[in-house]
């Protein structure tokens, strides 16, 4: 039986095309107005206010409506540009960051502010790469693999944001449109959640014809790393958070179990991110070589160093002229 909710949300596709239309409108006049993207509970009340048919006083609730626009953003990612989809980059995400100025003291705190040159050195590569890590308390690790390979990162606080995604598809996209192959490399937990949040990735962004590859953590690596392993048992009962039984657990559990565990056992090995204090960065950085012209990579190194002499050159003579010119004052 339908439950008074259930019926409440119970609208047509015709209908939810509408919906869509009306919220794409609202978002582009709030970015021409002030150039940033909405909030989806702006949206909401937007509707609200002029007592839109499907989103009205005394009917469709704002989880409703942010659950529509979540549908219409992965929608648009995935590549579809139809009525059921809807841009990411109109909606906002922002005021999470705490935002500071900085600032010099004196000429001198500017002169050594200026950041050193630095190539480019995937500018004559054929592949580019990208970490997802689904760990944002991990970033410090994962920024210490990447930077030497002048790659790009992002880490999530588990399954990855809408806005997110975006940043990621926006990229992939750049690199495409200039005949470059994206890869995707993903570090996370392999457990009962950390074992799908990957596959989201992949269902989630269209690489066309790029490359997802799960870098760690494997249960095999685990091992060849000599962590401890945390035990799955669908029959031990796991508790939410807030302190309440988790009535998912032994369903996904048992999942678990069954692709993971060895023939008949009933319960199986599972290994956090967490676990790893050293090994990380060269499972990010070996899988990263795989992708790498190193001919090419060491050409524009040495390139790199040229300029480097030449600039050294230039404020050498800089600084010859600024003393003889206060000798003449």
């Amino acid at each position: 039986m339908t439950s008074p909710q259930q019926a409440r949300i119970a609208v047509s596709d015709d209908e939810r095309a509408e919906f869509i239309r009306h919220a794409e409108e609202i978002a582009r006049e709030w970015q021409r107005k002030y150039g940033r993207g909405v909030g989806v509970r702006r949206i909401y009340y937007r509707l609200r206010g002029v007592s839109w048919s499907v989103v009205q006083e005394g009917g469709r609730w704002p989880d409703w409506v942010k659950n529509n626009l979540i549908a219409a953003r992965r929608n648009y990612l995935r590549g579809d540009r139809g009525p059921m989809s809807i841009d990411p980059g109109l909606f906002s995400e922002e005021g999470r960051e705490l935002v500071s100025w900085s600032h010099h003291s004196d000429i001198e705190d500017w002169a050594y502010s200026i950041p050193p040159y630095i190539p480019d050195r995937w500018e004559n590569q054929t592949h580019r790469v990208l970490v997802v890590c689904e760990k944002d308390g991990l970033a410090g690790l994962v920024e210490q693999a990447c930077e030497p390979f002048q790659v790009s990162y992002i880490c999530t606080n588990g399954n990855a944001s809408i806005s997110a995604e975006l940043k990621v598809q926006r990229r992939i996209e750049g690199w495409q449109r200039q005949g470059l192959k994206p890869h995707l490399l993903y570090v996370g937990d392999h457990d009962c959640a950390g074992v799908h949040m990957d596959r989201k990735w992949v269902e989630n962004i269209n690489l066309d014809h790029g490359i997802f590859e799960r870098v760690a953590i494997t249960l095999e690596q685990a091992g060849d790393l000599g962590l401890e392993f945390e035990t799955v048992d669908p029959n031990r009962p796991r508790y939410t958070k807030s302190g309440t039984i988790d009535k998912t657990w032994p369903e996904r559990a048992r999942k678990y179990v069954e692709r993971f565990g060895e023939p008949g056992a009933t319960t199986a090995k599972a290994i956090e991110l967490d676990m790893i204090d050293h090994g990380l960065e060269g499972l990010i950085q070996e899988a990263t070589k795989k992708h790498i012209d190193q001919e090419a990579w060491e050409e524009k190194f040495h390139a790199g160093l040229r300029v480097r002499n030449r600039g050294a050159e230039l404020v050498e003579r800089i600084r010859v002229q600024l003393w003889w010119g206060s000798t003449h004052v």
